[in-house]
């Protein structure tokens, strides 16, 4: 089963992405002028979930933020989280005897055909060893890594327009960020190594914090076998009382920034497949192939940030954005990242119960103002671990606006950073 990519291949991956998504535009006038009743986020998702790869993780990203897109596309959306479209099980078979031996399933006491989640590069079966233990097996779908290198050659060619028609951002940073973190995420064996990681990580805490336990034996580059574990997803979670809400977001929000600020690493995809939560509030964290480790002067910019916001002291703020890794900075640069680090750090700055975001239209805001202020104050490279730094803000934030709870942000965020 050779995934290995190639520029015929990558070609492919192209058209294929063009194909899938012209069709399911025509398929979307189709439905209207015939009056049938597939609607546009039904056709949306089909044709995103058939995707895959990195095409399949914008409409995730897209549907975690609410106020983004209409509420039926993107509760439509939210099922690619766990719910795509999942091969069949001649693939699985075939991947299976490829990975483990053609003997593979003597190796289980029984293997369910049917896959239990499914998303952008792979889908997981539900399993049980032979000495007893429950797993979930993650096969990763075929040509991922072609599929991958076609979408980000597609990103590259939108990244580059969009700087002519708004010459702000130098973007060459954030593609050489996605595609070493996307190009690792295809990499099984590294996947379980960081599932480890934190697994011993939050074990040393005392946060309620589980990782699942990872089976070497049974896996491989593109097979990965971990304990299973069940919990809540956060759709379910949104309807469960007020103060145990209250307990998850809190929970929630020190299960992705403990490991940050106490030891320098992120998960960086919080994408609402990526979590469960448990009846008592406890949290389970999922898919450890995006991992970021961040240098200690990067951390140490990210605290002084906050201490330069907290003063309104714009000297400090430049030598912050520098230590990240900002380069040709002038005053009006500043204030201009500035708006943006102020919506961010807001709740952790505020000393009082209070949502995380008030509503999706604050984010929409502080983001236009920092368009407007770019285009007065010159263009800027954001460096490249700024990105998923940014994403896993959005991705709890947007958490924590579906969640519908208020905490005292600043006081969380101070036992975070303490020592």
């Amino acid at each position: 089963m050779d995934d290995t990519s190639s520029l015929s291949k990558r070609i492919g991956r192209v058209a294929h992405v063009t194909t899938t998504l012209g069709g399911a535009a025509i398929k979307t006038l189709g439905a209207k002028l015939t009056g049938h009743n597939e609607t546009l986020p039904q056709i949306l998702t089909d044709a995103l979930g058939k995707l895959k790869g990195p095409a399949m993780k914008v409409g995730q990203i897209l549907a975690m933020v609410p106020g983004m897109l209409p509420d039926d596309v993107a509760e439509s959306l939210m099922q690619l989280h766990s719910q795509a479209p999942s091969m069949g099980w001649p693939f699985v078979r075939r991947r299976m005897a490829f990975e483990l031996g053609a003997e593979w399933q003597t190796k289980f006491t029984y293997f369910e055909k049917e896959a239990s989640a499914a998303a952008s590069l792979g889908q997981v079966h539900k399993a049980q060893l032979l000495t007893g233990e429950t797993v979930a097996c993650k096969l990763q779908y075929p040509n991922m890594l072609s599929s991958i290198e076609g979408d980000l050659d597609q990103l590259r060619l939108l990244l580059s327009m969009y700087e002519r028609v708004a010459p702000i951002l130098d973007t060459s940073n954030i593609q050489h960020e996605l595609k070493e973190r996307l190009k690792e995420e295809l990499d099984y064996r590294l996947e379980l190594r960081n599932m480890e990681r934190f697994r011993t990580l939050f074990e040393n805490s005392n946060l309620p914090v589980r990782v699942p336990k990872s089976f070497e034996d049974y896996s491989t580059d593109r097979l990965l076998t971990m304990e299973w574990l069940d919990g809540a997803d956060l759709m379910t979670v949104k309807t469960w009382p007020l103060e145990l809400k209250q307990q998850v977001a809190e929970n929630l929000f020190q299960a992705w920034y403990y490991p940050l600020y106490q030891h320098g690493v992120l998960h960086g995809d919080p994408h609402f497949g990526n979590y469960r939560m448990t009846p008592d509030g406890g949290i389970i964290v999922l898919d450890f192939g995006c991992v970021r480790e961040f240098s200690n002067s990067f951390l140490a910019g990210v605290h002084k940030l906050y201490h330069a916001l907290e003063l309104n002291n714009a000297a400090k703020a430049l030598d912050a954005y520098e230590m990240w890794g900002f380069e040709n900075l002038t005053p009006q640069l500043v204030d201009a990242l500035n708006i943006w680090a102020k919506f961010l750090y807001g709740p952790l700055l505020d000393d009082r119960i209070r949502p995380l975001v008030n509503s999706p239209q604050d984010g929409k805001d502080a983001a236009k103002a920092v368009i407007q202020a770019l285009k007065q104050s010159g263009k800027v490279r954001p460096p490249k671990e700024f990105v998923f730094m940014d994403r896993a803000a959005v991705g709890i934030g947007s958490a924590m606006i579906h969640l519908g709870v208020e905490l005292n942000w600043h006081r969380l965020f101070q036992n975070l950073i303490s020592g």
